[in-house]
């Protein structure tokens, strides 16, 4: 007992500076680890996406191609479609993260601004709490990363829905609405879902 309260009055006390500069070095290092993640998650959905139209435009189809070769490809553009979903749904994540760690950051900001004021912390922050960008920025880098995501996945719904429509025998005017409606209502669901989750 006594030689733990010798231990316990030789350690150093406690120096919070150091807590909170551990502490803003773990959320810088989230908050650069989200960026990198949403990089990552939409080249790589662009990157398979691309993989597979080359495939397909690649194949050598000679002469008509019975209806089972028709529902195959509009599974794999649905497929590529509901990826995308996923990949949107991702980035929404990710960016939603990002943020929570910016204000995390701000947050030990506001502390030295507060307890610091002689400093002037001030002039030295590019962002503050009052001037974090929303989460649903248009224009931001996360969002166009969507943008370009939702699109192509779009494309893909589409093209599954052509597909589709072609293994049914359906005729021209028949499947042109059909692709219209598919497009608008794809892009229109994942644009809700978009900024629904990034508000989350």
């Amino acid at each position: 007992m006594v030689v733990k309260q010798k231990l316990l009055l030789d350690q150093k006390p406690l120096d919070p500076n150091e807590i909170l500069v551990a502490e803003f070095e773990y959320i810088a290092a989230t908050a650069f680890q989200a960026n990198e993640d949403r990089a990552r998650v939409s080249s790589y959905y662009l990157m398979t996406a691309g993989a597979a139209v080359a495939a397909i435009l690649g194949a050598k189809i000679e002469g008509e191609m019975p209806p089972v070769g028709y529902w195959g490809f509009a599974v794999v553009f649905g497929a590529l479609a509901f990826i995308g979903l996923l990949t949107v749904l991702q980035l929404a994540r990710l960016r939603s993260a990002w943020r929570s760690s910016a204000q995390a950051m701000n947050r030990i900001k506001d502390y030295y601004r507060e307890h610091c004021p002689d400093a002037h912390l001030e002039e030295a922050f590019a962002w503050t709490t009052e001037t974090l960008p929303e989460p649903t920025k248009r224009g931001s880098v996360a969002f166009l990363l969507a943008l370009s995501v939702i699109l192509v996945d779009a494309g893909a719904a589409v093209a599954g829905a052509a597909f589709m429509g072609i293994a049914m025998n359906w005729t021209l005017s028949q499947i042109w609405p059909l692709l219209v409606l598919v497009g608008v209502v794809f892009i229109g669901i994942q644009f809700k879902l978009y900024f629904d989750w990034v508000a989350k």
